[in-house]
């Protein structure tokens, strides 16, 4: 590259009139198109799904974007692949750009795996010997050695989607651009993902990753955008990027009415959850690390309800379930509720949860059937007190649990190769 600057954004916008649909058009189509679209610009609604975004992503970054569903994610990499073209402002990409936008994307239907590698490797400008070079790499990456010679069009997703990031990440552009890659496949497709991007950044190549997976972002970034309503919220560095957008998603933090929060699956219908609180002894929104807290759930039955449970699940803030917990587990079904409002407290006087921001499911159901469900009902913190604590491998933030482990001095090995049970020491050389 001739400039130490991979990416630069400058003013970008770009703007679709809604009920207008992109399409060929034949030239005459084009001039009525014309004519017509001064009657009813008036008319018709412009929504901006970018608007003046900047920002520089240097050579050999690895940097985030992570916003919410509409934010304006994929189309900010749809300008940056030169897919669209924005309708303001520009866009300069320096080097040779590998893009996983959507599953297929780039893929010709018609033509098999084999050929459709080949395709994409001279799109990137690469020799047909450089792509035969890293042709077996692909495939097997892929885990399509069975279905090469076979039409793309006949491939499930996953297929698709192992594929296309196998083409993206082997045929080596200067800037592999990348959007969602996780919410597609298995955990070891996954991890594979991670460690491709991760190799691909300590080689000096620059990575552009869209994820909703805040901990892949956090592992594999020195730098994240969070995206708010096709504009830039926040620019820098990585935990406070996460911080900014867990605070544009959360819900009250009290817990206040949650009678209009979103629901989840087929539901009963004759219990509602209404609202929930959080609550520990030095915050309603956070709890120190090892401190008890609570959470106390309202909830109306509004018709009578027999063997009724109600539980919760603790996400992390990678959609790990931490912990789950029914009232079942202290109580039997409540028998019967009749119509009204009630309220139940669950305590945890025994907090192992690390450092981190957590999100809290909530549920309840009878012997037939699930009666509510309220994903993202509460979200809180465990804060570090002692940062001589923090993790000297991975920072504070490393696993989900702090359980008490007790360590004892190292002693002198004793002569042999085995350990010496009972010792009470580590076994370490002194």
């Amino acid at each position: 590259m001739t400039s130490d600057r991979a990416i630069v954004a400058e003013g970008l916008g770009k703007s679709y009139r809604l009920g207008e649909r992109d399409a060929y058009k034949t030239l005459r189509d084009s001039i009525g198109a014309a004519f017509r679209r001064g009657r009813a610009a008036t008319t018709r609604k412009i929504l901006w799904a970018l608007r003046d975004v900047g920002f520089e992503v240097k050579d050999g970054e690895a940097m985030g974007v992570i916003g919410r569903n509409g934010a304006g994610k994929s189309t900010l990499l749809k300008i940056l692949a030169s897919i669209t073209e924005p309708t303001e402002g520009r866009a300069v990409v320096w080097g040779r750009a590998g893009a996983l936008l959507e599953v297929g994307t780039g893929f010709h239907p018609e033509l098999t795996g084999r050929e459709n590698v080949f395709l994409n490797g001279s799109l990137l400008g690469m020799r047909r010997a450089e792509v035969a070079r890293r042709f077996d790499e692909i495939v097997s990456f892929a885990d399509v050695e069975g279905f090469v010679d076979t039409p793309v069009k006949r491939y499930s997703s996953g297929m698709q989607m192992r594929l296309a990031f196998a083409v993206a990440a082997h045929l080596e552009p200067e800037i592999l651009i990348v959007d969602e890659v996780l919410a597609v496949g298995d955990a070891a497709f996954q991890r594979k993902c991670l460690n491709r991007m991760e190799a691909a950044s300590s080689e000096g190549r620059t990575v552009l990753f869209v994820s909703h997976n805040l901990q892949a972002v956090r592992t594999l970034c020195d730098r994240a955008l969070v995206l708010e309503a096709g504009s830039v919220a926040y620019d820098g560095d990585v935990p406070t990027a996460i911080e900014r957008y867990l605070a544009l998603i959360e819900p009250s933090q009290d817990g206040a009415d949650l009678s209009d929060a979103p629901r989840r699956g087929e539901l009963g219908g004759a219990v509602t959850i209404d609202a929930a609180g959080f609550f520990s002894d030095s915050s309603r929104t956070s709890v120190r690390l090892g401190e008890p807290f609570r959470i106390q759930i309202s909830f109306t039955v509004t018709s009578t309800i027999r063997d009724l449970v109600i539980g919760l699940s603790i996400f992390s803030i990678d959609e790990v379930v931490i912990v789950q917990s029914l009232s079942s587990a202290s109580h039997a079904p409540f028998a019967e509720l009749g119509r009204g409002r009630y309220q139940i407290e669950a305590r945890f006087d025994q907090n192992v949860l690390a450092p981190g921001h957590y999100t809290v499911e909530l549920a309840a159901r009878d012997a037939r059937q699930q009666q509510d469900l309220v994903p993202r009902a509460l979200t809180f913190e465990v804060v570090e007190v002692d940062p001589d604590l923090e993790s000297p491998w991975f920072g504070h933030s490393a696993g989900y649990v702090r359980v008490p482990v007790v360590w004892h001095e190292p002693v002198p090995k004793t002569d042999g190769t085995g350990l010496d049970e009972g010792s009470g020491g580590a076994g370490l050389e002194p």
